[in-house]
């Protein structure tokens, strides 16, 4: 239920962000994605690393119940099938994306300025993973006899999650904060500039991040050709 709840909010934050500019919002939308997928950040620290690891140490010395491993093994299985398919596809998007930049796919994922892909990623990530430490804790429950390596698993399950929550978390604070681009792709931008026809010299050049796959706006830079002061916008 808090997958396909933060699921919902990463759907959110892309319908959200691409709002068009209007006079209210002149730099548009984009950091609607932020907003969402922060929230979908702090779904995942709540409904799922607090409670996992809650649950761990609820159940530490519960009684053994009796229990049918096999629909438990199914139902872990089937669930490592679909967060690896959908695990794949945000990894192939992402070395895509990469090799056009000349970086690798996680490198990719953790620089990028869109956040429901860095979220669909590293959560299917931590979901197969977490599903693997579940699988085996139920196994050695079941081979064992003691339930606390029910509650290990889910104790360090919870802790996984937290790691990825607050990566998260800290990736979107970038971004809202006003994140500024790497230096490369300043270098970049400042290249295409001064190789304009139109452009003598730039003398100061600003660039921020205003939302996912969005305009990159110069707000400072600005050039001077035949006595005449323009704004320079460029589109990354």
């Amino acid at each position: 239920m808090a997958d396909a709840g933060n699921g919902t909010l990463l759907i959110v934050a892309e319908k959200k962000s691409i709002k068009p500019a209007d006079k209210s919002h002149p730099l548009g939308y984009g950091k609607e994605s932020y907003v969402w997928s922060m929230i979908a950040a702090f779904g995942v620290f709540t409904a799922g690393s607090i409670v996992s690891i809650y649950t761990g140490i609820k159940e530490w010395n519960a009684t053994e119940s009796e229990a049918n491993y096999t629909i438990g093994f199914i139902v872990l299985a089937v669930a490592f099938v679909l967060e690896g398919i959908s695990l794949i596809q945000a990894y192939r998007q992402s070395k895509k994306h990469g090799e056009a930049l000349d970086i690798s796919a996680l490198g990719y994922v953790v620089d990028t300025s869109n956040p429901t892909l860095r979220g669909v990623f590293f959560e299917d990530l931590a979901a197969v993973i977490g599903l693997v430490i579940a699988a085996a804790a139920m196994g050695m429950h079941a081979y064992t006899g003691e339930p606390y390596w029910d509650a290990l698993g889910s104790i360090i399950v919870g802790l996984l999650l937290g790691v990825v929550a607050i990566f998260l978390i800290s990736r979107n604070r970038d971004f809202l904060v006003g994140h500024r681009v790497t230096d490369r792709m300043h270098e970049y931008v400042l290249s295409e500039l001064l190789n304009h026809p139109d452009i003598d010299s730039v003398s100061y050049l600003h660039l921020e991040w205003v939302g996912p796959k969005k305009d990159i706006y110069g707000g400072g830079s600005r050039y001077r050709r035949q006595s005449k002061r323009r704004a320079y916008r460029s589109e990354v």
